[in-house]
């Protein structure tokens, strides 16, 4: 009995004939660049001169969540971008609101003077801005940004966006 090493013949089948040609080359993928988001003037409008923007967002998983901000100035130019991970906190609020303390954080470490700090939660920006502190789940960490907040000196200004995530957190962190 004789053996032949010949390889396998490999076919493809499809629903019009029984046996078809090769399948075609698979595409190729499309650069690097045009993963990227890309900028459009109805999400991404600088600060005024003088003046830094913050965006802050948050996301949650399984077992935790992160928050992400993002430092531009009126140039442009990303002047800072940083993540965190919070293990066991799985409350979308919550996870806005450390987020936004993160933000606040910031201002008050590098002694920011001229800020406008954007987060997609309408209720965190709110609650931050009027300093409400009475809250059963974030209570504590609204007081946290209350306390840094009556500390700082600088001007800070505090906006929703209208869109779920500001163009240049995208930017920075959709690769990650």
């Amino acid at each position: 009995m004789s053996w032949s090493l010949k390889p396998p013949l490999t076919t493809t089948r499809s629903l019009k004939s029984p046996i078809s040609s090769p399948p075609p080359p698979l595409p190729q993928p499309p650069p690097r660049s045009s993963l990227l988001p890309t900028l459009s003037p109805h999400t991404w409008i600088p600060p005024p001169d003088d003046y830094l923007k913050i965006n802050f967002d948050a996301s949650v998983c399984d077992s935790g969540c992160s928050s992400s901000l993002v430092v531009c100035g009126s140039d442009d130019h990303v002047e800072l971008a940083s993540g965190l991970h919070y293990q066991g906190v799985v409350n979308h609020y919550l996870t806005e609101l450390l987020a936004a303390r993160d933000a606040i954080n910031l201002v008050a470490t590098r002694s920011l003077t001229h800020v406008i700090v954007k987060g997609d939660s309408e209720v965190v920006v709110n609650q931050v801005q009027q300093g409400i502190v009475e809250d059963l789940v974030g209570g504590p960490v609204l007081q946290e940004c209350s306390q840094i907040l009556d500390s700082l000196t600088a001007c800070i200004e505090f906006k929703a966006t209208e869109l779920p995530i500001e163009w240049r957190v995208k930017q920075c962190f959709c690769l990650v």
